[in-house]
């Protein structure tokens, strides 16, 4: 069931239907914590580099070896360090509510 939801899931994104993507990949989550490829994809629904932040460290915590959290983190630092050399400031949106329930604070 979780390759046939995050398939699905892959197909929204696609589409640019981030919400609904989000919506299928959530309860694939909250059964399945540990699935690093639906936090991937859960973590791409976002385009701010501190929201997909928030999904990898919440990731992190089911899957703290995982190479897709390690890099996904590492690409959020230095996005957002290359915003701050630009002279932006990443805007600080808090997404917990969206994660999954086993993944909120």
């Amino acid at each position: 069931m979780d390759e046939y939801t995050i398939r699905q899931a892959i197909d929204l994104i696609r589409a640019r239907r981030y919400s609904d993507a989000r919506k299928l990949l959530r309860p694939v989550l909250e059964v399945n914590p540990t699935n690093e490829a639906a936090w991937v994809w859960f973590a791409s629904t976002y385009s701010g580099p501190t929201e997909k932040m928030q999904v990898y460290q919440a990731a992190k915590i089911f899957c703290p070896e995982a190479d897709g959290m390690i890099k996904g983190i590492e690409k959020c630092e230095e996005e957002i360090k290359e915003m701050r050399l630009k002279g932006e400031e990443p805007s600080p949106v808090d997404i917990s509510e969206d994660l999954p329930l086993n993944a909120r604070e």
